[in-house]
C-alpha cells in the first residue's frame, strides 16, 4: 500500500519549527491450511481482525466462525451489539459463539463435526512480516528511511509480525545502506486494550518468535528478545473500547488536516499516542545533523472506520 506524507498534520503540530519529526502514513486497511474448510478466530465484538478474517474466508470459499470477547462496559450506544463490524461479519455469513466462550472448547466442538475441519490459523503474524520487505522497497524508491513506526497493538499479531519481518530483513540485507543502518529503526506498539502490565508485551514476543521461525530467521528464539518489543500503554483510554478526549481530539486533527479517518477503538488511540509523543519530542533523535535532518515517523493505519457508527458521540 502507498506511503503518503502527513505534511499538514506535521505543520499543525510544529507550525514554526523544523526540529520536529516529519509524519507519514501507510494504509494497511484495505488461508487455506492443511485442508481446513473453516477459519476460527477470536477478538472483541467490534474487532477489525474478525471482520477481515470473515471477508478472507468468504473470498476463499471457507466457512468462518468467530468467538467474540468483549470488555466494553458500558456499551457506547444501543447499536453497539448489532452494527459496525458485527453487521459486516453477518453479511459475510460468519457464524458466532456467545461472548466469552472458551476458544479451545469451541474449536474442539467444531472439529468433532464430521463436515468441518477447523483451523485456528496460527499464522497471524505472517502478513506483517511481509510488510517489512514491502516497506524497505518503498523506502529505496523514495530515498527515505522511517526511523520510527507507530501502530495500534491489541492482539499482538501486527507488531509481532513486523518485528519478525524486520529481523529477517536485517539478516538478509547488506548493512551498508545509503541512508541509515536498519537496526536503528524503532517499532512502537500503542496498547489499545489496557491489559495488565507486561501481558501484551509477552504475547507480542511469543508471536514474533513463532513468526520468525516460520519465515526462516536464523536463531529465532535468541535473535528476537524482550528489548525488541516496545509497548506504550499511556494512550489506551484506561479500557478497551473506551473513548477518551485525547483520542477524539487526535482523530479530529488528522481528519480535518489530512482527510484521513481513524476509529476510536484501535487506530485513534495509536494516533493519540503518535501526536502526544511527537509533541513531547519523544520521536525525535537526540542528535540531529545536517545529513540526517528531520526524522521520519510512519503511522501504520490498520483500519477500523467501520466501527464509527456505534460511537455516535465521536464527531
Amino acid at each position: 500500500m502507498p506511503i503518503e506524507p502527513l505534511d499538514r498534520l506535521t505543520a499543525e503540530l510544529f507550525p514554526s519549527s523544523e526540529s520536529g519529526p516529519r509524519l507519514w502514513i501507510k494504509h494497511e486497511d484495505n488461508a487455506q491450511v492443511a485442508g481446513a474448510t473453516m477459519l476460527v478466530t477470536t477478538g472483541g465484538q467490534q474487532s477489525n481482525h474478525m471482520r477481515q478474517v470473515a471477508a478472507t474466508g468468504a473470498r476463499l470459499g471457507m466457512k468462518v466462525h468467530l468467538i467474540p470477547r468483549d470488555a466494553v462496559n458500558p456499551i457506547p450506544s444501543s447499536t453497539y451489539e448489532t452494527a459496525g463490524n458485527i453487521q459486516l461479519t453477518s453479511l459475510l455469513s460468519a457464524s458466532r459463539s456467545p461472548t466469552f466462550s472458551n476458544p479451545d472448547d469451541v474449536l474442539q466442538s467444531l472439529r468433532n463435526k464430521e463436515e468441518t475441519r477447523a483451523s485456528a490459523h496460527p499464522l497471524g503474524g505472517l502478513g506483517f512480516a511481509r510488510f517489512a520487505f514491502e516497506l524497505a522497497a518503498q523506502e529505496a524508491d523514495m530515498g527515505t528511511f522511517f526511523n520510527v513506526i507507530v501502530v495500534a497493538c491489541n492482539s499482538g499479531s501486527t507488531l509481532g509480525g513486523m518485528i519478525a519481518g524486520f529481523e529477517l530483513l536485517e539478516q538478509t540485507t547488506s548493512t551498508s545502506t545509503t541512508y541509515e543502518h536498519l537496526n536503528s529503526r524503532r517499532l512502537i506498539g500503542v496498547d489499545t486494550n489496557a491489559r495488565p502490565k507486561g501481558e501484551l508485551a509477552a504475547e507480542v514476543l511469543r508471536i514474533a518468535r513463532a513468526t520468525a521461525e516460520r519465515i526462516g530467521v536464523e536463531g529465532a528464539e535468541t535473535a528476537i528478545t524482550e528489548a525488541d518489543v516496545e509497548i506504550d500503554m499511556r494512550w489506551n483510554g484506561s479500557a478497551y473500547g473506551k473513548v477518551d478526549v485525547r483520542t477524539v481530539e487526535a482523530m479530529k486533527m488528522l481528519a480535518s488536516t489530512e482527510g484521513v479517518v481513524t476509529d476510536p477503538v484501535y487506530t485513534g488511540k495509536a494516533l493519540a499516542g503518535l501526536v502526544e509523543m511527537a509533541r513531547r519530542g519523544e520521536l525525535q533523535s537526540e542528535e540531529l545533523d545536517e545529513k540526517k535532518g528531520r526524522r521520519n515517523v510512519l503511522f501504520v493505519h490498520t483500519g477500523g472506520t467501520s466501527v464509527l457508527g456505534v460511537y455516535p458521540d465521536v464527531r
